[in-house]
Formats: C-alpha cells, structure tokens, sequence
C-alpha cells in the first residue's frame, strides 16, 4: 500500500480547507492501495507555536492587520533577499520536534503540503536526506510569501498563473509549477439554483449580489 502523507496547519481555514479537498479527491479514486493520512502540523507543535500560528495569527489579522502586514513584508524580505534564516529554521525545528520524529518514525511514499511551515520543515527533513518521500507543496495564497519557497519540493500547485510567474521568479523550475488552483471540495462544481439561492439569502431579486473573500 501506498501512503499518502497530507499536512495542513489549523492557522485560518484555508490550508485546511484545500487537505481536505484533495484527501477527499484520493477516497473518490477508490484505491485499495493508497493510505491517505492527514495531520494537523500544529498539533505536532508546542503550545508556543499553536498561540503563535493560531491565537496571534486570527487577532492580528483581524485587529491589528497593519502590524500583521508589516510583519507578513518583514519576514518576506528576509528570506527573498537570501538573508540568513538560520536561527528561523532552528527555531521551527525547535518547535515541531514531534512532528519531525512523527515524519521519521513512518514511511511515507508522497508528502503533500498545504501550509509552508510544513514545506519548509519536510524540505530540511530532504535536504539533509533523513526523508526520500517526494514532497508536493499546495500553495493556497494567491499573493505568495517566499517561506513557500523551497527547491527541495518536487512540485508545486499554484492558485493561478500569477501565482506560477512568482515561484518561478524565484527560481523553481516551470516543470515543477503546475497552475491547477486551489483545491476545493467538489460541491463547489455543482450548479445551483440562482432563484432558490437568492430566496435563501433573503436577497431582493434583481439586485446585483457581491461576494466578498
């Protein structure tokens, strides 16, 4: 049997949201042969990590989203710029030493991640090939934080060509980027009734309705 390692991070909906999506496309291959065991990073992680990637991540978007921003383009340029991250990384190791003895201690034959600290923790792991399993890394932004990037993940996802130009700006290679979008679950493909929906809502008809993400 084949084992499918799927890892999210319970920081915003998101990378949760797209794990589930694509553990919920395996199951409707109907293959006997393919183990798909998804995981939480974050409970792998200390309670630091969790109040950071979670509780300080959530307020800070929504109450403080200045600071959330210039922290987001301080860190970015850091690791753009080639700086050193070292004591970063030390840190994640430090942090996600559970998760790092989880991924040791299992054999995994594709490891896919939809949040970067899980990329950027499995890309150590093969770059100091103490891991051989094939990492595919599902980006679920469009505008991309350069933590996502790592030349120890053989593919990436990414939401659209944008999103495909900025990686490869990077430096992955085209081959490796493939522009197929954010995973969603599949009722999202089901056409509904636009009177029913609009009768639902308690929307008026006629008006113009606006989504907003």
């Amino acid at each position: 049997m084949k084992k499918i390692l799927i890892i999210s991070a319970s920081a915003g909906a998101g990378h949760v949201i797209a794990a589930r999506a694509v553990e919920h496309s395996l199951y409707g291959l109907r293959r006997p042969d393919l183990g798909v065991v998804p995981i939480d990073l974050l409970h792998f992680s200390t309670a630091l990590y969790k109040m950071i990637y979670h509780d300080v991540y959530l307020y800070m978007a929504a109450k403080t989203p200045q600071l959330y921003g210039y922290i987001f383009d301080a860190s970015d340029k850091i690791k753009r710029n080639n700086r050193p991250d070292f004591l970063w990384r030390w840190m994640d190791s430090l942090n996600s030493r559970k998760f790092i003895n989880y991924m040791l201690d299992n054999q995994w034959d594709v490891v896919v991640s939809t949040h970067f600290l899980a990329t950027q923790l499995v890309a150590d792991l093969k770059r100091k090939r103490k891991l051989a399993a094939p990492l595919v890394t599902i980006t679920t932004d469009y505008g991309l934080h350069s933590y996502w990037f790592s030349q120890d993940s053989e593919h990436y996802v990414a939401a659209d060509e944008a999103a495909r130009n900025h990686l490869m700006a990077m430096g992955i290679e085209p081959s490796r980027i493939h522009a197929f979008g954010i995973p969603v679950m599949p009722v999202f493909a089901q056409e509904k009734s636009r009177r029913s929906l609009r009768h639902k809502l308690q929307l008026r008809p006629g008006l113009p309705a606006v989504l907003l993400l």
